[in-house]
């Protein structure tokens, strides 16, 4: 049985990993990838109408894989589930009650490091791309069978059990955000997962209704049309397009006007 659909992906790998040619590993990476992605669409899945399908349609992959990492943090733990058929009395149940009835399982949830996964799945993504002198690394053999046997421990599971431990939001720009435990503490940023909008915000756990409130951000908009955000206290210090990965930077000028002159002065820095 294999609830996340993620065998015939694990059963390529591992046939590409059984070549001696490296760049047949490179293959073994990209179904790697697809694993890692059908068990993150799986996962979320299962939350039915608790999030929005436009996180399915819309959003990418590795996003969906910070999304079940930041809510989820008891993922990476497994579970047997249960049930029991004996009749119980009429009364509160203690401990000792508990432990004493017969239970037949029915399912068990393999842990998931969600975590783990993004870096791993972000990580095999270098190998499925030219570098700037035109070249592609090879993937290691070993790390990429520590992956398949990961994956391959997941597919065993008989149950796929969702934390809805998360409350939502909206952006500015209208797009949905999923709010964990660290973020509605107040203690991790909130960052619009649009590529173009990336307005930052942050969670008052003190007031009533935990509202969010946005980051204080000077941004300017790249050539791509996505909007770059700069926090004050680096402004003079080039950033990356989220979009586009194009480097940018802010320029400063001073205009310095003398009291009672009439020409001007002026000095300038740039980032």
């Amino acid at each position: 049985m294999d609830l996340y659909g993620i065998t015939p992906h694990l059963d390529r790998a591992k046939a590409f990993l059984a070549s001696d040619d490296p760049r047949q590993w490179i293959y073994a990476a990209l179904e790697l990838r697809f694993a890692f992605e059908a068990a993150a669409y799986r996962q979320v899945e299962a939350y039915g109408g608790d999030l929005p399908s436009s996180i399915l349609q819309e959003w990418r992959p590795d996003q969906i894989l910070k999304l079940l990492a930041s809510f989820d943090k008891n993922s990476d733990q497994s579970a047997t589930w249960s049930i029991s058929f004996q009749p119980v009395p009429d009364r509160d149940l203690t401990r000792e009650d508990f432990e004493s009835l017969e239970y037949i399982q029915f399912g068990e949830q393999k842990g998931i490091p969600w975590k783990v996964y993004r870096k791993s799945y972000n990580a095999l993504g270098s190998f499925l791309h030219l570098d700037k002198q035109q070249q592609n690394q090879i993937p290691d053999r070993e790390k990429l069978a520590v992956q398949v046997a990961q994956l391959t421990d997941l597919a065993q599971s008989t149950a796929i059990v969702t934390q809805k431990d998360f409350s939502t939001s909206t952006c500015e720009c209208g797009e949905f955000l999923v709010l964990g435990p660290r973020e509605l503490s107040g203690s991790q940023l909130i960052y619009c997962p649009v590529r173009t909008c990336n307005r930052l915000y942050r969670a008052q756990p003190a007031e009533p209704g935990c509202p969010i409130l946005q980051v204080q951000q000077v941004a300017l908009t790249c050539p791509c049309g996505a909007r770059v955000p700069f926090a004050p206290e680096r402004l003079l210090q080039p950033t990356t397009c989220p979009s586009c990965k194009s480097d940018l930077g802010l320029q400063v000028r001073l205009i310095i006007r003398p009291e009672g002159a009439g020409s001007t002065g002026g000095s300038s820095s740039s980032g």
